[in-house]
């Protein structure tokens, strides 16, 4: 068994709310702290706006006909009122869920339908598809909502703000452990990265731990003024975009969607200090036109960033800290929707440039087990990761099936293989249990091919999956994205990593280029897409 290096703190067993509103630290009543990039001046919400949103909000659900343990979901761009009507939902004794702005029809009809959405909130711009992904559902006219800004008066649009004139509701507060473990606040979707996407029920107790683990237990030394740019609809976004910004004071720039030279700018103009991105935002940024120094000067202020969602290879890692200040601690968390968000990572102020993805969060367990089933009790050898902690998730929303297939004795198989390093305690992220290729008999790890890839100058991306050959062997495939102006040719990738790695990492199922790889919209790889095509490819020109 292994455990944190991190002592164990308490967790409150409150209510979310009276977490969220809660404190023992005060926070200034006039400071902004959700605030719009795109107008920050006029569209704002401070600490004492957002609890008297959330409690009006509540009262006006209620007089809709919403009902205690109804869902609310979100279907939207990022945006400053999506915590407080997620917050609101649950002052009105229901839970919320989110959906990707992305989603086809027949998808948004599946989440609707999956997660038994009530009352549907979207922004102006999917209206119409909100529209028919309720009236394929069930879910009347009248309980469909736009979000707009508070100052909105359109009625034909049916403004979320009509809900905020029927006074207010204070919300059923609790201190009960049990109570909090038990009540559910939010339904995430999962990936989708292994097949359709499942909903994860996340307790109010699982919220709260996630926000003390990830954040009280690092208290910053400056005013933090962060850019949100994960989506708000995946749980990785949850603490730093719902929970913390209120609870501690945390100014929250968010604009409405990810945009390398927009980020930059509010990152230079309101001298943000914190944020977290995935690694395919980082090499957009990277890739901007703008020159290295003027990056370095939009990024001056920055005090601590986090990324998440992939690996982060050695040489991303290089070239992203060339912009960044030389003081500003740069963390690749770990997590999953289950672990409600992230479950590891480097703890501000520390520094690391090891390619590690920290060390396990305070009161967090971990086992590790290899091919056999045999538990590994020994540091720096490499198995497939299990967690139990109070950020394990209550199970999969209506079904059974899937959480018994991932939870055992308190304990989630994640199907990641890592090792746990003896002296620092930090995890090192090898890959996917379901991604390794084994090569005639040897066990080859993508990302190790793939942060190899990169380091080429003509690569912007690459992926590695296994193919299968006329032997019935696994044989290495790349997925290649050539930078701009590049012409480096499949031969010479494979030569390249010929002449880096042993013979049986050679790159035999060859070399595929690609206008881009296939994603989900938290910038997560979809390898299954990738292992789809090489499996398609692979029927019409056998190996």
């Amino acid at each position: 068994m292994f455990s944190s290096p991190i002592p164990s703190v308490s967790i409150p067993s409150t209510d979310l709310l009276s977490y969220v509103f809660g404190g023992s630290d005060p926070v200034d009543p006039c400071l902004p702290i959700l605030i719009s990039a795109e107008n920050p001046d006029h569209e704002n919400i401070s600490k004492p706006q957002a609890k008297d949103l959330v409690q009006r909000l509540a009262r006006g659900l209620q007089v809709a006909g919403f009902q205690p343990g109804n869902t609310i979901c979100l279907f939207s761009s990022n945006n400053i009122y999506q915590p407080i009507i997620s917050l609101g939902s649950v002052a009105a004794g229901g839970v919320w869920t989110g959906m990707n702005p992305g989603l086809s029809d027949g998808e948004v009809k599946r989440h609707l339908t999956n997660s038994n959405t009530r009352f549907l909130f979207c922004c102006p711009t999917l209206l119409a598809k909100a529209l028919r992904g309720a009236s394929e559902c069930g879910i009347p006219k009248a309980n469909v909502f736009t979000i707009t800004p508070l100052t909105t008066k359109d009625p034909t649009q049916n403004p979320w703000t009509s809900l905020l004139a029927h006074g207010s509701s204070p919300w059923t507060a609790f201190d009960d452990e049990t109570k909090a473990k038990s009540t559910t606040a939010c339904l995430y979707p999962t990936s989708g990265t292994s097949g359709l996407p499942k909903l994860a029920m996340l307790s109010h107790h699982n919220v709260i731990s996630a926000a003390v683990l990830l954040n009280e237990v690092e208290r910053r030394d400056y005013q933090v003024r962060q850019v949100m740019l994960w989506p708000m609809f995946h749980a990785a976004s949850l603490t730093w975009s719902h929970i913390t910004p209120l609870r501690q004071g945390w100014q929250t720039y968010i604009p409405s969607r990810f945009d390398p030279s927009k980020f930059l700018d509010i990152a230079g103009q309101f001298q943000c200090t914190d944020t977290g991105l995935a690694p395919a935002m980082m090499l957009a940024v990277l890739h901007n036109d703008l020159p290295d120094h003027e990056k370095r000067r939009k990024l001056s202020s920055m005090r601590y960033g986090v990324c998440g969602s992939a690996p982060v290879g050695p040489e991303l890692e290089r070239r992203w800290r060339e912009i960044i200040p030389s003081n500003c601690p740069w963390s690749t968390a770990y997590g999953m929707t289950e672990l409600s968000g992230v479950v590891s990572k480097v703890h501000y102020p520390v520094h690391d440039n090891t390619s590690s993805v920290g060390a396990l969060i305070p009161n967090t367990e971990a086992k590790l087990f290899d091919d056999e089933g045999i538990e590994i009790t020994a540091y720096n050898q490499p198995g497939e990761l299990f967690i139990r902690g109070p950020t394990v998730f209550k199970g999969y929303y209506k079904n059974r099936v899937a959480t018994d297939e991932c939870l055992e004795s308190g304990f989630i198989r994640t199907g990641d293989v890592v090792y746990i390093e003896s002296e620092s305690k930090k995890l090192f992220i090898l890959d996917r249990k379901k991604d390794l290729i084994k090569v005639r008999g040897f066990q080859v790890a993508p990302a190790e091919l793939e942060s190899e890839l990169f380091s080429h100058p003509g690569v912007a991306e690459a992926a590695v999956v296994g193919i299968t050959n006329a032997s019935g062997m696994e044989c290495p495939r790349a997925y290649v994205v050539r930078r701009q102006g590049s012409m480096v040719s499949a031969a010479e990738l494979v030569n390249y990593l010929g002449s880096r790695l042993p013979s049986y990492k050679r790159l035999t199922g060859g070399v595929c280029f690609m206008e881009a790889l296939p994603r989900n919209a938290n910038g997560k790889l979809l390898k299954k897409e990738l292992r789809e095509l090489a499996a398609r490819e692979h029927r019409s020109s056998p190996l």
